[in-house]
């Protein structure tokens, strides 16, 4: 499975859910079948106020 990642490095939000993405990874069962790309983008913090963001 091909997971992309689209992250912005200094945004806090992307932090907390890059921790969580990893957390969740180890736990996984098939993590060795997992292929995971990470990109880099910034993000405008006003966009970000816009939109609901879900972290579980």
């Amino acid at each position: 499975m091909k997971i992309e990642i689209w992250s912005d490095l200094v945004c806090p939000m992307c932090y907390i859910g890059k921790r969580k993405f990893e957390t969740a990874l180890a736990q996984f069962q098939f993590k060795n079948f997992v292929q995971i790309e990470w990109k880099s983008s910034e993000f405008s913090f006003t966009d970000l106020r816009k939109t609901v963001l879900y972290i579980h």
